[in-house]
């Protein structure tokens, strides 16, 4: 298992041999690597969202309307596949897309057509006072990663074409980045969220103002629905509630919904495709252990949340400056607390996956009771 500096670096590793499974593929190279070895590049829906939250202690951001108005002008259609071009699937809500049996909300206007929200963006902005003569001036805080360094500069633009918003897009180091969330001083955070599962409760539990003091939102409601959602003995049930919960999340734009993201990985022909009892696509491999006394094989899942254990005989790599970027892995941050509203959705530290069952212990991708 290598952890490799950056995605290019990786590449360059696994066309060299080095490498038999990556972690992510640049942006810039899916479309060439489609092209020349299409059996080898594997890109899915992962269980991490992407969104730009607010900073709700800056003065022009607590007017809801300036808040609307920057969610309304990203065009999501184009900033995916004209600006970013990852593979990633345009949102307009924040729990949903997992879960087929969840039917959550959509975040306002969101069935309004693209010209009709910048025209509403622009309608909301000049109530709020802002316009070309007074332009809003704000900072977007992102990582490195070239697809997230890309996500906003686009956005940027967009803000500056239908608005008139003067931002600067501020890329960091992951660590920078992580710290620079608590410490402040950003206007709007590129954002993420890895869920530990494929349910909406994974990610509404971490937008709990209890849950993290970091986005300075206030909203009783919020967690009294998510109380409720809790009591409810089915998922059918709970989901009804937990779609009322993210309605008034979404209703108060805390934050923009951007996208639902990808996995994306290249699989050399070397690694053998087996089916996984999940229904994710899984890779197996056999090779002569590290003290050549027996064999083994393991097991790579690709499709899965990008938080599942990953590993296989041979090399497999990570690059550093790609997610588990999220300053959430399985929404959990190293300094928050964190008040679970069920027992699977208890999620350890910094991406892994341990059954929730207790006395179980196991890990998620094994646990016998599927937890």
């Amino acid at each position: 298992y290598y952890v490799t500096e950056d995605v290019t670096t990786e590449l360059k590793r696994y066309q060299a041999g080095e490498l038999d499974i990556t972690y992510d593929i640049p942006v810039n190279q899916i479309e060439a690597l489609k092209a020349q070895i299409p059996e080898q590049v594997f890109v899915s829906p992962s269980t991490e969202v992407t969104y730009y939250s607010f900073d709700l202690t800056k003065p022009e951001l607590q007017d809801i309307n300036v808040r609307t108005a920057l969610a309304l002008a990203i065009d999501r259609e184009t900033l995916q596949e004209k600006i970013v071009k990852g593979g990633a699937i345009p949102s307009y809500s924040y729990a949903g897309g997992f879960d087929l049996t969840y039917d959550g909300p959509k975040m306002p206007y969101a069935d309004l057509t693209q010209a009709e929200r910048e025209a509403k963006a622009v309608e909301l902005m000049t109530a709020a006072g802002f316009g070309p003569g007074n332009p809003l001036k704000l900072n977007i805080i992102t990582t490195v990663a070239e697809d997230r360094t890309r996500l906003a500069q686009g956005v940027a633009l967009m803000w500056k074409k239908v608005l008139g918003v003067e931002a600067t897009v501020e890329p960091m180091e992951r660590k920078a980045w992580l710290d620079a969330f608590y410490a402040g001083g950003w206007d709007v955070f590129a954002d993420n969220l890895i869920g530990d599962f494929a349910g909406a409760e994974t990610f509404l539990a971490y937008q709990r103002p209890s849950s993290d003091p970091g986005y300075n939102w206030v909203k009783p409601e919020y967690d009294a629905q998510m109380d409720v959602a809790a009591t409810k003995p089915d998922a059918a049930s709970r989901n009804i509630e937990l779609a009322k919960a993210e309605k008034i999340l979404l209703d108060d734009f805390v934050f923009a919904p951007i996208a639902i993201e990808p996995s994306r990985s290249l699989v050399s022909p070397k690694v053998t495709r087996v089916d996984a009892p999940s229904g994710a696509t899984s890779f197996s491999r056999t090779a002569t252990s590290a003290s050549g006394l027996s064999d083994a094989t393991r097991r790579v899942s690709l499709g899965a949340p990008r938080i599942s254990s990953r590993s296989v005989s041979g090399s497999l790599s990570q690059t550093s400056d790609r997610p588990s970027s999220s300053r959430w892995s399985g929404g959990q941050s190293a300094s928050a607390p964190y008040r679970p509203t069920s027992p699977a959705a208890i999620p350890t530290q910094r991406g892994e996956r341990i059954c929730a069952v207790p006395g179980c212990g196991s890990d998620a991708s094994d646990c016998p009771a599927g937890k």
